[in-house]
């Protein structure tokens, strides 16, 4: 029984997974004949580029739709280097809650809203090496008949950064002794903490 629901749930995922959303816009005009194969599947395109990806991390950005194009290009420069703080702070977190979960004096929301709120401020404002090494952009005409609310142009732009894998083994250990000083009346959850750290800044850097 178990394997005939595992069947029916394959296909119904499958069906899903296929289907074809109707765009409300055009592609008019882009900076590449065809869309780059690192915007449409980033694992694929740095098992194919990069020999030294075991020293960088990859992240993309794609802005939303503006008028000018070269603001939607430098706001999706701003947002990447911001994702990356992002998701070093969220995995950070993840990690965070399963270690201060047993804990009572560990002030879970209080750890999780530093987290949140603050360490993610202070991870963006401490990454270096970031470099962008690929731009694509695209000018869409959105459509009235097509769904869109109003007839008119606009630019997206996709950014792909790199940063070195040892650039963000700091920010683990920036955020590290910012959640120290949060902690420093429970040795124990330090410990803990710790400990935590370094096991999701190797499985995060691999």
């Amino acid at each position: 029984m178990k394997y005939i629901s595992l069947a029916l749930f394959t296909i119904i995922l499958a069906s899903c997974s296929s289907r074809k959303l109707q765009k409300d816009y055009v592609v008019v005009d882009s900076s590449h004949q065809d869309i780059p194969e690192w915007v449409e599947d980033l694992d694929e395109w740095i098992d194919d580029n990069d020999e030294n990806k075991k020293n960088s991390r990859y992240y993309t950005y794609t802005s939303d739709p503006k008028n000018d194009r070269q603001i939607s290009c430098e706001l999706a420069d701003a947002r990447a280097a911001k994702q990356v703080a992002q998701e070093v702070s969220t995995y950070i977190n993840q990690n965070l809650a399963s270690t201060i979960s047993g804990d009572p004096k560990a002030k879970k929301e209080e750890l999780e809203q530093y987290v949140e709120e603050t360490l993610v401020k202070k991870v963006q404002a401490n990454i270096v090496g970031a470099r962008t090494i690929k731009t694509y952009w695209e000018k869409r005409r959105y459509q009235k008949d097509l769904g869109a609310k109003k007839n008119r142009d606009a630019y997206t732009c996709t950014k792909l950064i790199r940063v070195p894998k040892k650039n963000v083994k700091k920010l683990f250990s920036l955020a590290f002794k910012k959640l120290e000083t949060k902690t420093r009346n429970n040795k124990e959850l330090q410990a803990k903490l710790k400990a935590a750290m370094d096991k999701a800044e190797k499985a995060y850097t691999e």
